[in-house]
């Protein structure tokens, strides 16, 4: 099989983790959600992020003499760890980085395209954020960070939340000088 990377960041799997990211979905709903792929192509993507360990089964019933299965992002397994990234050349991070670019592009642009008004109503937005850190301070808030989207991952028993997509870029900046 194929290294995590290069399995989870392909354009088509890399949308499908992205559709499943905090839901559960057949492969009858992600053919809906992916129009563009062919229904054989998810089949076989799925099947891949299945085997590497980004998806896992959560349900399975009969219909029409064969099984549909409902499939999540296997959490604690669904990012690439430290040594998963560790493994690329430089070459194949700009591969993967500019994959994943293109997947959130597809996802804003999408968005954008189907909502009338102010998107910024709806919660859309982006922009730079220049953080002035020391690389405790940038632990610090990674840790943090990752505390936040831990509190809010799971959907709870409240009705009134939505899925919302939060997209994080970080960018050393080789060119920036020291404060003072």
């Amino acid at each position: 099989m194929a290294n995590r990377a290069e399995v989870l960041l392909h354009p088509v799997r890399i949308r499908i983790a992205q559709a499943v990211s905090g839901r559960e979905l057949t492969t009858k709903d992600l053919a809906e959600e992916l129009a563009d792929v062919p229904t054989s192509s998810i089949y076989r993507h799925v099947s891949q992020l299945l085997e590497a360990g980004f998806l896992k089964v959560t349900d399975s019933r009969q219909v029409r003499g064969t099984f549909e299965k409902t499939y999540t992002l296997n959490t604690g397994q669904s990012v690439l760890s430290a040594e998963d990234m560790a493994a690329l050349s430089p070459e194949e991070h700009v591969e993967y980085f500019t994959t994943w670019l293109g997947a959130v592009l597809e996802r804003g642009t999408s968005f954008l395209r189907s909502t009338p008004g102010d998107p910024r109503e709806k919660g859309f937005g982006y922009r730079f954020n220049p953080l002035w850190l020391t690389d405790q301070e940038l632990t610090d808030v990674k840790a943090q960070l990752e505390e936040i989207y831990a509190k809010y991952r799971d959907p709870g028993d409240t009705p009134e939340r939505r899925r919302q997509l939060l997209t994080t870029i970080l960018i050393p900046d080789p060119e920036g000088s020291a404060a003072g």
